[in-house]
């Protein structure tokens, strides 16, 4: 699809839902390609964009209800905080799509082709269908499910701390604690709950002296850790350039860690410097890391591979 007709057939969606389903029921054959387009803070509600191509396309904000995304491919776009309620991406291609705190609710996602590294975080997911989807590799911290099972959850934990202050009460003391306050029939487990913490301590400090030993000062990797963490949490809100920034911090601090190699390259990829990322991806594959992490990051190279997008200028 040339770029002229590329722009026509985004500013007829931008423009009127209904007119662009018209024109895809009068040309069904057509082969939309609307990659890296942008439709943020839209309402676009029952849109048809089955079958389209849509890598890299921002909806953030977007009204999407009941929108048709069947068998298309939405891989790397953007649908964070929209409104997607039974919407449908049965068959869709997605790896790389953003969906954090977007409300999916009776959403289908049934059979989806590809699905790594989708982020989830944050999302009403409550009656959304995944059936035959590879979930596996993709994030839903935070994410909301069935609320009535998080309430019997919730009340069960209740039930099980009741029964426990009702068993402490039953304790029978030796005569002489009987006359002292009634708080003192747990001195029992005050005292179990302050060696645990001692114990918990020695191993704390054992374990560093060792890494000190091996790795020296500790300090580095500390620093890198908390790097890495603010990385995650400029990631979770969308900001990705300052996430790459946390990641690059981390990896100078300590450059032989593999995790923090396969971050950045994350980072990179959401800000579309592609070849920057697959050569830190690759970077990550050559200190042996992990087999969970090697997967991931095999997986992501193929994914490049098939995209034909690894090695373009960032």
């Amino acid at each position: 699809m040339d770029f002229e007709t590329k722009k026509k057939i985004a500013d007829l969606l931008r423009s009127s839902v209904k007119d662009f389903n018209k024109f895809r029921a009068k040309n069904p054959n057509l082969e939309i390609d609307l990659s890296q387009g942008n439709f943020v803070e839209m309402s676009l509600r029952g849109v048809n964009l089955s079958g389209v191509q849509l890598i890299g396309a921002n909806f953030t904000n977007t009204d999407l209800s009941g929108a048709d995304f069947s068998h298309s491919n939405v891989q790397m776009a953007i649908f964070n905080r929209a409104r997607l309620e039974r919407a449908r991406f049965d068959g869709a291609r997605m790896s790389g799509s953003q969906f954090f705190c977007s409300n999916l609710q009776k959403s289908s996602m049934k059979n989806i082709k590809t699905m790594h590294e989708v982020n989830f975080r944050g999302a009403d997911l409550r009656e959304t269908d995944f059936t035959g989807s590879p979930t596996e590799f993709c994030y839903f911290e935070d994410a909301r499910f069935q609320e009535l099972q998080t309430i019997q959850v919730i009340e069960d934990v209740r039930k099980n701390e009741e029964d426990e202050f009702a068993e402490a009460e039953e304790i029978e003391l030796p005569a002489r604690f009987r006359t002292l306050p009634a708080f003192k029939k747990y001195l029992k487990y005050a005292a179990l709950g302050i060696l645990s913490v001692v114990v918990v301590f020695i191993i704390v400090v054992l374990i560093w002296k060792s890494q000190e030993k091996i790795w020296g000062s500790p300090e580095k990797k500390i620093s890198a850790f908390l790097r890495s963490l603010m990385g995650s949490y400029c990631m979770s809100l969308g900001d990705f350039r300052q996430a790459e920034e946390e990641y690059q911090q981390a990896v100078q601090l300590e450059p032989l860690n593999p995790s923090y190699l396969y971050s950045l390259a994350l980072s990179r990829e959401k800000l579309k410097k592609y070849g920057l990322a697959q050569q830190t991806l690759i970077r990550a594959q050559k200190l042996n890391p992990p087999a969970s992490l090697k997967t991931k990051i095999e997986k992501k190279l193929e994914f490049y591979k098939e995209m034909g997008i690894g090695g373009t200028s960032p």
